[in-house]
């Protein structure tokens, strides 16, 4: 009886001593955790400007814009989750996202993945229409098209600010690519425009978004200036 007390003693040391090295190692690593995370998403955000996840439920990709990220990160093994809430810019949906960052021992942090903890729909008839509208390429054309008119209206040039140049280009509308990569409700196109007093042509992309049926150009990025 007092070797099984005994052994049951040494047991329960064991594990308090695993679950205080297992805090402690949150604790010490929460700010250093968070900051992983955080840089993860910038860099992930970077084309797009959100947060492009796969939802294997809804069989489609997720346009996610974050809201808040919890300052709290939770121990789970030898890996530290975080907690972020985002909005599904097609539906309004609330997405909550897990941000998971390994912390193996002896080892600088790492990140791991995002991936969907909970989504809280958002109920609207709107929804449904993104579900079965698809886009073609002649709807994007035009409505990137229309833009660029609408914006070139009284200056008579498109004009877009090169921040590697540090100038502001003027620019005329050439030509658009035959393919555009789509995420969700996020279709990128690649567009030709020409520098109208350089000469030089740009490789632009433009990103249309589809929300609810409606198609808007939602960012514009220079991504090379061509050699002449």
């Amino acid at each position: 009886m007092q070797r099984i007390t005994t052994l049951m003693l040494i047991m329960f040391f064991l594990c308090m001593s695993v679950t205080g090295y297992t805090e402690q190692k949150g604790g010490d690593h929460q700010g250093e955790a968070l900051a992983v995370m955080k840089e993860a998403l910038q860099k992930r955000i970077r084309v797009t400007g959100t947060l492009d996840l796969f939802d294997v439920k809804a069989d489609r990709v997720r346009n996610l814009r974050k809201i808040e990220f919890k300052e709290e990160v939770v121990n789970d093994g030898d890996q530290l989750v975080g907690m972020m809430t985002c909005k599904d810019i097609a539906t309004n949906d609330m997405v909550w996202i897990e941000a998971v960052v390994l912390a193996k021992k002896e080892e600088a942090l790492s990140f791991k993945e995002f991936r969907i903890a909970k989504i809280d729909k958002f109920e609207d008839s709107k929804a449904e229409i993104f579900e079965k509208k698809n886009v073609t390429r002649e709807e994007l054309i035009t409505t990137m098209t229309s833009y660029v008119e609408q914006k070139s209206k009284f200056t008579k040039s498109f004009d877009l600010y090169d921040e590697k140049a540090s100038k502001l280009r003027h620019l005329k509308l050439n030509s658009f690519s035959d393919k555009t990569r789509a995420f969700g409700s996020l279709h990128i196109t690649e567009v030709l425009f020409s520098d109208v007093e350089t000469n030089e042509t740009l490789k632009i992309d433009m990103t249309v978004e589809n929300k609810a049926g409606q198609l808007n150009v939602k960012k514009i990025k220079i991504k090379s200036v061509l050699p002449q």
